[in-house]
């Protein structure tokens, strides 16, 4: 059989651009919709679902899709509805089931499927027909479960018992779905296969006939889901504010499809191009085309030629032809051919293929990550152009580069044999560049004028005394050039300082300018001070120095910035300066011999409490010379020393001393201008 559907379409602005539109997004329990009671009159109901949880024959519990049930799955009655999938260990495991319940009984069919794909757009509808009873569609595909009842759905008005739940099971807590949902419809006419197939990616014609409620979810919120036809509109629970996520439904204004097809059959779709698929390798019960204006593309200069193509199972294969030669009577391939996988805003890929008298031949297509699924857009005139202007004005010494355009596998030739898309050049001139690119061809001159640059350097960086002012002077002399000091602060040929700090000037000329900086540094007064006359005495250190960052000459001779003087009474002078300021102190320092004493404890106790550990002659004395010597009761010597701020902890060659009187001996050389040695000799108590 062979198989040929032609549809002209008339591109328009529909009622609402459904292309790429929102889906609303269920995590799992907790999150849900209530429709109210909307099932009254009901006889069709369809929607699409995407899973993200993977739904097989292991389920452990029903997991609800759209249900009316107060009690749960395991109580089922009268006037009670679920669409749900069926738990492991029944003949409903891993089964989408339809179900209802009438007066005198419950009636259910289940999905030929038992295991389902997360991740992608399943179409479902169920039916209950006047005179055939119910059915179920997965994908445009009637299941083979069927069932003889024509009852309607009953209504229910027992308060919350006849609200129509997305994703729960009435007020049974611990049921969820983890899924995405779009195009949810509520008809109030029994669905016939042919209608069925139509409406999997819009509703046409009249698109609102036989809809009591309509949910595209495209203006939903975290709290309130509109329809597009009826009154009733949709409650939301607990969603988060991810929940409204963007939708890759092949949903379109026109579709054309066909079913049970064989390897010799084609489909073809006509809008200004037209779009014939055939050699059909697939497992696929059917395919559809379907075509929509995607505002979302941005395309200036010409109608968004799109279309989709999408089979009903996973796996698929066919060459495609597209013929536009009805739209550009010239033939001279100038066109672009991209396509992807899904329709996922602005993520096309470029296809190479080279038209043949305005054909495009794609054979053994579907070559993505989906292989079920692929969307084209086609542009059958293209404006290709180098992107770079007739005249360039450069500033002189600056990169002189010329980038033209990008286009993925173009052709670039430039005047002097270059292929590269980008081009540096050195020097004024004239260039030429010859573009090439699915089938199109531009050749561009560009003028490259070099403007004049005012190069200049401001002086070298020097140092100002404090309170002076220096003027800075700009190095160039040009009447139509811009001064600019300190970013922009003050404006002239000259700036004066008198502060520290790095100054930056930019000459001007045209649109051409240059930047040179200095750095001024000032130099502040220094403080210059010896100290007072003083008397010292006889062991004392005096230690006179002058400040870091000045040049000085001591009356000594000495080269030190910092000298000692010990026991020899002298006058002394110093002169510093820097650069800017200079300065002389002078003292004069005196020594005497001084009276001193010394004051010795009678007895110590070396605890180690802190507290009079140590026996330690204690004097303000400075001493030449000083030995402390300690001696037991047998006259022995333990314990010697010629430190002076060391003394006797009450040890001996590391053993503790017993408690008793010691005797102590102090010999003594005080700085004096007699060369003499004295003694203090004494008893010491240490006590434990």
């Amino acid at each position: 059989m062979r198989v040929l559907l032609g549809i002209l379409l008339i591109l328009s602005i529909c009622v609402k651009a459904q292309v790429p539109g929102n889906a609303v997004k269920l995590s799992g329990t907790g999150q849900h919709i209530g429709f109210g009671e909307i099932l009254k009159d009901v006889k069709s109901i369809s929607f699409w679902i995407n899973l993200t949880q993977e739904i097989n024959a292991s389920n452990s519990q029903e997991i609800p899709v759209l249900v009316r049930d107060e009690n749960g799955p395991n109580q089922f009655f009268s006037g009670e509805f679920g669409i749900y999938f069926g738990k492991s260990g029944t003949a409903e495991a891993g089964h989408l089931v339809f179900s209802r319940a009438t007066v005198s009984s419950p009636h259910s069919i289940l999905s030929d499927n038992n295991s389902w794909f997360t991740n992608r757009w399943y179409q479902i509808t169920v039916i209950i027909h006047p005179t055939q009873g119910m059915k179920m569609y997965v994908n445009g595909v009637e299941q083979q479960d069927t069932d003889a009842s024509t009852d309607p759905i009953y209504v229910r008005n027992e308060g919350t018992t006849g609200t129509v739940y997305l994703g729960k099971w009435g007020s049974v807590s611990g049921f969820g779905i983890q899924a995405k949902f779009d195009e949810l419809r509520f008809y109030t006419t029994a669905l016939s296969e042919t209608q069925v197939r139509s409406t999997l990616c819009k509703v046409i014609g009249s698109p609102y006939q036989g809809l009591k409620g309509y949910f595209d979810f495209d203006g939903a919120t975290t709290g309130y889901i509109p329809t597009l036809v009826g009154t009733q509109i949709g409650t939301a629970t607990g969603l988060s504010s991810n929940a409204i996520v963007k939708s890759n439904v092949p949903v379109g204004q026109q579709s054309v499809f066909l079913y049970d097809f064989q390897t010799t059959d084609q489909l073809s779709f006509t809008d200004g191009a037209t779009f014939t698929i055939d050699s059909l390798l697939s497992s696929a019960r059917g395919i559809h085309m379907y075509q929509t204006n995607d505002f979302n593309l941005q395309i200036q200069g010409s109608l968004p030629y799109f279309l989709g193509v999408w089979f009903t199972d996973t796996v698929a294969m066919y060459n495609l032809t597209v013929d536009y030669s009805n739209m550009n009577t010239d033939c001279d391939s100038c066109s672009e051919i991209l396509s992807r996988d899904f329709q996922t805003i602005n993520q096309f890929g470029d296809r190479p293929v080279v038209p043949i008298n305005c054909i495009y031949n794609l054979p053994n297509e579907s070559p993505g990550s989906a292989v079920w699924r692929e969307e084209y857009w086609l542009k059958p005139k293209l404006k290709v152009e180098t992107g770079l202007p007739d005249t360039l004005s450069q500033c002189e010494g600056d990169p002189i580069i010329l980038a033209a355009k990008e286009y993925i596998g173009a052709q670039y030739l430039w005047d002097d044999g270059s292929t590269q898309r980008i081009r540096s050049v050195d020097s004024a001139g004239l260039y030429t560049l010859n573009l090439k690119w699915h089938g199109c061809e531009v050749d561009q001159n560009i003028w490259v004028i070099e403007e004049y640059t005012p190069y200049f350097e401001l002086p070298n960086d020097t140092s100002i005394c404090a309170g002076d002012t220096i003027i800075i002077r700009a190095p160039l002399d040009i009447d139509s050039a811009t001064y600019s000091w300190g970013y922009g602060i003050h404006f002239g040929k000259t700036f004066p300082m008198w502060y520290a700090g790095t100054i930056p000037l930019t000459i001007t000329v045209g649109n051409c300018s240059w930047t040179d900086d200095i750095t001024i540094d000032v130099i502040k007064p220094f403080q210059l001070y010896l100290g007072k006359d003083t008397t010292l005495c006889l062991g004392q250190k005096y230690v006179l120095e002058v400040p870091t960052g000045v040049d000085y000459v001591w009356s000594t001779g000495e080269l030190s910035r910092k000298i000692e003087i010990f026991n020899q009474p002298q006058k002394i002078w110093v002169r510093a300066w820097n650069k800017c300021f200079e300065k002389t102190d002078t003292v004069a320092i005196d020594y005497e011999e001084c009276d001193c004493r010394f004051f010795m404890a009678n007895s110590f106790t070396p605890n180690n409490d802190g507290n009079n550990d140590v026996f330690l002659p204690v004097s303000s004395c400075y001493f030449e010379e000083f030995d402390l010597e300690i001696y037991d009761r047998w006259g022995a010597l333990i314990y010697k020393t010629d430190n002076r701020n060391l003394g006797w902890d009450g040890t001996y060659k590391g053993k503790l001393q017993p408690q008793g009187v010691y005797t102590y001996q102090v010999r003594y050389k005080k700085y004096t201008w007699l060369e003499k040695s004295a003694y203090e000799r004494g008893v010491i108590n240490l006590i434990r």
